[in-house]
């Protein structure tokens, strides 16, 4: 029999599913007139009836330090962060706004932040 605690647990857990903080994602390509980038998330979901890949991310922002861009190529590693609340808005028109979607922590959320890169791709070559 389940107990209270497990469906309460098993409710949560489900519900945390779709929460998303940061994940490693690649590079599928990037538009620098636009500054917008499609992105696959570089971690699968795993369920009990086997591993999924996450959607394809479009129109993803890219965000450089202090404007200081450099290139972004297809295969880089960028680090995707999943903004608290709908950004549409606050992407459209900058400025302090408020989010017309109620989503959180959403997919279509994502910025990418580059030069994330798996322990066994660095080379030691980088200009410090």
């Amino acid at each position: 029999m389940t107990s209270p605690t497990d469906i309460f647990r098993d409710s949560v857990n489900a519900m945390l599913c779709n929460v998303h903080t940061c994940l490693p994602g690649i590079v599928v390509s990037y538009d620098p007139a636009t500054n917008k980038a499609t992105i696959q998330p570089a971690l699968n979901k795993n369920f009990t009836s086997g591993e999924v890949p996450m959607p394809i991310l479009e129109s993803v922002p890219i965000m450089f330090p202090q404007n200081i861009k450099f290139p972004v190529n297809e295969g880089d590693y960028v680090l995707l962060l999943f903004v608290e609340r709908s950004i549409d808005l606050w992407l459209s028109v900058g400025g302090q706004v408020t989010p017309t979607d109620p989503r959180k922590f959403d997919l279509s959320d994502a910025i990418a932040i580059p030069g994330l890169v798996p322990f066994s791709d660095v080379t030691g070559d980088y200009n410090n």
